[in-house]
C-alpha cells in the first residue's frame, strides 16, 4: 500500500538517514542500503471473532531491513551489521479512511522507533570500535 500513503516507509527510512547521519571527517568509507522497506494490507480471516464480529479483517505489516557497512581508505571492510525489524496490527474491515490513515501512521512511528533503538544497538554492538 506504499503508493496509497503520504510518506511510504522508504521515504520515512530516507528522511531519517538524511537527518540523523551526520557525515564528517575524510577517512573511511560509511555505506548505509535499504534493503528493504515495505509496508503491506492484507485481508485475513479473524480466528477469535465472537457470533456478530466481522469474520475477516485487515493486518497490516510493515518491514525494515537495512545494511550498514564501514570500510577503510583501500576499501577494506572494517565492519558491518543489518538491523531488521517487523511490526504489525490489525484493524476491522469496514473503517474509515481516517480511521485507517491513523492505524497506518502510527504502525510507522512506532516501526521507527523500534528500527532507530535497533540500529544504535547493532551499531554500537558491531561497530563502536570504529565509530564516535
Amino acid at each position: 500500500i506504499e503508493d496509497q500513503i503520504i510518506n511510504p516507509p522508504i521515504k520515512i527510512l530516507q528522511n531519517w538517514i538524511i537527518e540523523n547521519i551526520n557525515i564528517f571527517g575524510n577517512q573511511n568509507k560509511f555505506i548505509i542500503s535499504i534493503i528493504d522497506a515495505s509496508i503491506v494490507k492484507k485481508e485475513i480471516e479473524n480466528k477469535d471473532a465472537k457470533k456478530y464480529e466481522e469474520k475477516t479483517i485487515f493486518l497490516y505489516e510493515i518491514f525494515f531491513l537495512v545494511e550498514y557497512e564501514l570500510y577503510d581508505n583501500g576499501d577494506y571492510l572494517l565492519a558491518n551489521t543489518t538491523v531488521e525489524i517487523s511490526r504489525s496490527t490489525t484493524s476491522q474491515k469496514f473503517i474509515s479512511l481516517n480511521e485507517s490513515d491513523i492505524i497506518i501512521s502510527d504502525l510507522l512511528h512506532k516501526a521507527l522507533k523500534d528500527f532507530v533503538k535497533e540500529t544504535k544497538l547493532m551499531t554500537k554492538l558491531y561497530m563502536s570500535e570504529y565509530i564516535n
